[in-house]
């Protein structure tokens, strides 16, 4: 959407009276020019109390576009979910230091999910994050933080001093982390761990994880403090051990008595998915909050691996699951 003033000024201003009444708004793919001209001509960002923008076009560039759209947001005092998926072209140190103050203006915001595309190709992806924890800290009533990348090796101490910000605010109900195995990065995902037991209150978490020896006892504990989770997405990243406690996988489920969705990515496991999906079902079978149940792999990559028999009983044993 672009409204030039200086050619359209009658019709920028009826637009302008009638954007007064929209809560939601999102837009996607467009270029520094349209950003600066939106932001410019009208009050496009002021009254809304969501907003989205989601760039995933290469070809069609936003650069600068990042900071005429905050400084468009900059004017929104009601503010409650901001959602933002961003290119590489528009990551620098000036983009990302403004970002972070204009959130942090954001008084009545409750959700916020930054996608950050290719920063992980960035030498110096730790100082371009540096400014979002002093962002949080003044978002006292955040109930909902996602950032993607989840964890970057590089940016190690901004990611655990987002993790430190985060426990201090006990309105959270939706995280999202990482727990792996690398040696290099054990204080940040020990840190993660801290921060989700932290929040016994805790209504959806997101949770990458690397297949690794004791991974099952690692989840028994994180989910026994969480008895009001309703909603689980679990992402193995990689795996590592084929061996380990599946009676423990079994009781960290079982903790879980409020569940109410599953989301299981198994791309990157497969060759353990009738293990889990066993183990799963002596774990949920009891749990009859649960309703929605999804399931992703790549079937170009499952070669002989068979589950079928699995995923009956499963099924079968949660006859309340209205949505597969």
């Amino acid at each position: 959407m672009s409204i030039s003033k200086c050619v359209y000024p009658q019709l920028c201003r009826i637009y302008s009276k009638k954007i007064k009444d929209l809560n939601s708004i999102s837009l996607h793919n467009l270029s520094c020019q349209k950003l600066r001209v939106i932001s410019g001509n009208m009050g496009l960002f002021k009254y809304s109390t969501s907003f989205q923008y989601v760039h995933f076009l290469d070809y069609v560039k936003m650069t600068d576009g990042l900071y005429y759209m905050m400084k468009g947001l900059k004017t929104n005092k009601i503010l409650e979910r901001l959602k933002l998926t961003l290119p590489k072209d528009c990551i620098t140190q000036r983009n990302m230091k403004y970002m972070a103050n204009v959130i942090s203006r954001f008084s009545s915001l409750r959700d916020l999910e930054i996608t950050l595309q290719g920063i992980g190709e960035m030498p110096n992806s730790g100082m371009l994050l540096s400014p979002l924890p002093n962002a949080l800290k003044k978002l006292s009533n955040l109930e909902s933080f996602k950032i993607e990348p989840s964890f970057l090796p590089d940016a190690e101490e901004t990611y655990i001093e987002l993790s430190q910000v985060l426990q201090s605010r006990q309105s959270i109900k939706c995280l999202s982390g990482v727990i792996d195995s690398n040696p290099y990065c054990l204080r940040f995902f020990r840190a993660t761990k801290v921060l989700i037991k932290n929040f016994s209150s805790l209504k959806m978490l997101t949770l990458s994880i690397t297949w690794r020896l004791n991974i099952c006892e690692t989840l028994e504990g994180i989910f026994q403090k969480l008895p009001a989770l309703e909603h689980l997405s679990l992402t193995p990243i990689s795996f590592e051990s084929t061996t380990c406690d599946w009676l423990a996988f079994a009781q960290a489920f079982r903790n879980l008595t409020e569940l109410k969705s599953l989301e299981l990515d198994l791309e990157f496991c497969q060759e353990l998915a009738s293990s889990i999906l066993k183990y799963i079902e002596q774990g949920v079978h009891q749990t009859a909050s649960l309703e929605k149940i999804k399931i992703s792999m790549n079937r170009f990559e499952l070669g002989d691996e068979d589950f079928t028999e699995e995923l009956h009983i499963l099924l079968k044993s949660l006859p309340q699951v209205s949505n597969f």
